[in-house]
């Protein structure tokens, strides 16, 4: 203060030393003007000098002291602050465009004094040159990175900071989606799904789906990767993708093997066998894996009930079937798609069958006896079956011991037993057959019949004889055609006079006999396989012989006659012949036994003389001789008429309704011979007077009676006959002899 009035308006003021850091003081006119920079802390102190002249001139020193006290602006204010990166991608963001500068107005700025990581990863520290924050997010890092970052106004007094943050959205790349899912696999081809990964602040706008050797991209959480190779087993992983760039893969997912079912393959083929089909196909278009095995499946079911069988090849022989039946197949690949192929459509229906079955009892059995060199032979057997397959032929072979004959082969026949007949030679061997069937498949196996032995009945045997002696004969016999049989198989029988057969032996044999002539029968037996045959039999002549006895002589006498006889003695061997001398006309040969009627008149002697001789002389037996007579008596022949049967004619009646009826003529000592006869009947037209009925008769024996004559002109052999009532008689004549019979009523 200055005690002048007035000198204070006009004093004058002038620095004269003193300093402050961070103060600049200066003196406008009477004003002491401290300035401290804004960044100048407040407390600090300075002194400054000055000089003070006043309008005197005066000068006075002086100190000011200046203190630096916290400014009275509004403190700075940090607003909040956003920015976007990518994870590892550095940002630098200015914080303080948006921050209130109390000091703005003087051209002072914010500071940024310090930065920190808040929330968030970042690689390193972030920095700041005072206006910009600076940070580089971890290169794994995505989400909000939060830093907090402290401004101070130009006054750089730690009072007047502000606090703010800086929300920094850090885009990363998406998570690594988790392991897909094997949803379908197809024909080169693998239907994936996935859930999405985090996005981690940029939308993924798609994936990558990688395996070794390849990728795919996609657009959405299901994909279908095709392209691939069938029957390989891929292991897929995902990639996500965004803005910022490719997630990490996800872990693999399980195998998977694309694939395609085959195609449907073509119907089966069987060729048929015995009880069993071969049955083949071809293996179908397949671009999937390859195929493992086909299932097989038949139709009806097999016997044992089985209707599919795995088969890991392309055919198959399916045994165990019924023969006769027809079978169809269908066939269906498998290869390691989910599902086989569709089913084959049915092959042609197929039989199995395989060769028939073998003929059974096959038996030759010779038929009728046959004649010379051949004989028919049957063959019989039952059929075969045909195993599946009708038997088409049968095939028989004769064998003469191990030599086939002539082959027959014929047709089956429908049902029953098989016959066959054959004309063979007949042989010393035996023959058998051998028979087999045959079908479209193959031929049966040969059964062998029975062996049989073709002979006919052997040749009857050359006879002859040899020799006579008393009550036996010597005969030579000698084999005739063997016709098949061996000599060993040959015997020989023989009977006398058609009596039993007896055995006998080749060459000479005695055949015992009684004295006499007989007929010797020889036949040949043949025996083989236990059956006999017998020859014709040949005949021969023998005679046996002994002494002969004397024959017999006789002579009766009778009315005119004397009837002579003779009888031969036993021939006691060979025959006997006889001769006889009557009235000593000279000897003639006769019968062995014989009779004549001799006419002779009354008394008159009749001879004979009767020799037997065997003509063997030379054994004792010769000629033997008898002699006998007798003397003749004289004739008194009588005949008398009675009525004989009814005319066979039974239209034959007379007058009065009388049956005609025979004349019967009998007679007595008559000489043999013919005579003429007449027959008489008053009832008749002519009453009597004449014969109606005449011929001749034939008497040939002293006494007998007849209704029978000589053939008459009627043509017939009757006396006569009448129906007509009245008397009746007849009138026989000749040879000397004319007699008429008592008439007698007729025909009463």
């Amino acid at each position: 203060r200055d005690p002048d009035p007035g000198d204070l308006e006009n004093m004058k003021f002038r620095m004269d030393g003193g300093e402050a850091e961070g103060i600049d003081a200066t003196i406008n006119d009477q004003t002491f003007v401290a300035t401290a920079e804004t960044d100048t802390p407040p407390g600090t102190r300075g002194s400054y000098q000055i000089l003070i002249e006043d309008p005197a001139g005066n000068v006075v020193p002086g100190t000011v002291t200046v203190e630096v006290v916290a400014s009275t602006r509004p403190l700075p204010q940090a607003i909040a602050d956003s920015a976007e990166t990518d994870q590892g991608v550095e940002v630098t963001v200015n914080v303080l465009q948006n921050d209130f500068n109390p000091f703005q107005n003087i051209g002072e700025s914010l500071n940024v004094r310090d930065v920190q990581v808040l929330r968030g990863d970042a690689i390193g520290a972030p920095s700041t040159d005072g206006t910009n924050v600076t940070v580089t997010p971890g290169s794994d890092f995505s989400g909000m990175l939060t830093l907090q970052y402290t401004i101070e106004d130009a006054t750089k007094n730690d009072a007047r900071t502000a606090v703010g943050n800086v929300e920094i959205s850090v885009r990363g790349r998406p998570d690594a989606p988790l392991r897909p899912n094997v949803n379908a696999i197809g024909d080169a081809q693998v239907t994936l799904s996935w859930a999405a990964p985090s996005a981690n602040g940029a939308p993924i706008t798609g994936y990558i789906v990688e395996w070794d050797g390849g990728a795919q991209e996609c657009g959405s959480t299901s994909c279908t990767v095709t392209g691939l190779t069938n029957d390989t087993v891929y292991n897929f992983r995902i990639v996500a993708v965004n803005d910022v760039g490719e997630s990490d893969p996800s872990p693999p997912s399980i195998d998977a093997r694309p694939d395609v079912r085959p195609e449907q393959p073509n119907a089966p083929s069987a060729e048929r066998g015995d009880q069993e089909l071969d049955v083949s196909w071809e293996q179908p278009e397949n671009r999937g894996s390859n195929i493992e095995f086909y299932m097989l499946e038949i139709s009806p079911p097999a016997p044992d009930g089985t209707t599919q069988q795995r088969v890991e090849s392309t055919n198959i022989t399916w045994t165990g079937l019924r023969n006769g039946t027809g079978y169809t197949f269908s066939v269906q690949a498998h290869n390691n798609a989910d599902e086989p192929s569709e089913w084959s459509s049915e092959s042609r229906e197929t039989i199995p069958a395989g060769p028939p079955t073998d003929p059974r009892e096959v038996t030759a059995t010779t038929q009728s006896v046959g004649s010379g060199g051949v004989r028919q032979v049957s063959v019989s057997w039952l059929p075969s079956d045909g195993n599946g397959a009708a038997v088409e032929t049968y095939t028989i072979t004769p064998y003469q011991g191990s030599t086939a004959l002539e082959s027959r082969t014929f047709s089956a026949p429908v049902s029953g037993t098989v016959t066959q007949t054959f004309e063979l030679p007949v042989h010393q061997n035996p023959y058998t057959f051998r028979v087999y069937a045959t079908n479209d498949v193959d031929n049966s196996q040969v059964v062998t019949s029975n062996a049989v032995r073709v002979v006919n009945p052997p040749g009857a045997p050359t006879v002859s004889h040899v020799s006579d002696s008393d009550r036996y004969s010597t005969i030579n016999i000698q084999a005739g055609a063997l016709n098949g049989y061996r000599e060993s198989e040959l015997s020989y029988q023989y009977r006398v006079d058609n009596g039993s057969w007896q055995s006998a032996s080749a060459g000479n044999q005695r055949v015992n006999a009684s004295n006499g002539a007989h007929t010797v029968q020889v036949r040949t037996v043949g025996t083989a396989d236990g059956a006999s045959t017998e020859s014709e039999t040949s005949s021969v002549g023998i005679h046996p012989y002994g002494p002969i006895g004397r024959p017999s002589a006789n002579a009766t006498a009778g009315v005119g006659s004397v009837e002579v006889s003779w009888d031969a003695p036993s021939a006691n061997g060979h025959p006997v012949s006889v001769r006889v001398n009557i009235n000593g006309g000279g000897w003639e040969s006769v019968g062995n036994r014989g009779s004549r009627t001799v006419n002779a008149s009354n008394g008159q002697r009749v001879t004979i003389e009767v020799e037997a001789s065997t003509g063997k002389q030379n054994n004792g037996n010769g000629a033997q001789t008898t002699t006998n007579d007798a003397s003749a008596r004289g004739l008194q022949p009588s005949i008398t008429l009675t009525r004989g049967p009814i005319h066979a004619q039974g239209s034959c009646s007379g007058a009065n309704g009388e049956n005609c009826r025979y004349f019967e003529l009998n007679w007595d000592d008559f000489p043999s011979g013919t005579y003429n006869f007449q027959c008489y009947n008053t009832g008749d037209n002519t009453g009597g007077n004449s014969a109606f009925q005449t011929g001749q008769v034939v008497i040939n024996s002293a006494s007998g009676s007849t209704t029978t004559g000589t053939t008459r002109p009627d043509g017939t052999n009757h006396l006569c006959y009448s129906g007509f009532s009245g008397d009746a008689w007849m009138v026989v004549s000749g040879n000397g002899v004319s007699e008429e019979t008592p008439v007698r009523r007729w025909p009463g």
